[in-house]
């Protein structure tokens, strides 16, 4: 089960190329699976 994460208003989202979870553009890591950004 995929937590939802909500982004911080005026953060924009990106998201992971490894599982597809929306990531914020400032992470250097997916909060799902771990994949370096």
């Amino acid at each position: 089960m995929r937590k939802e994460i909500k982004a911080k208003e005026g953060s924009k989202m990106r998201f992971c190329p490894s599982c597809g979870a929306r990531v914020d553009e400032n992470a250097n890591f997916c909060m799902e699976c771990g994949w370096p950004l």
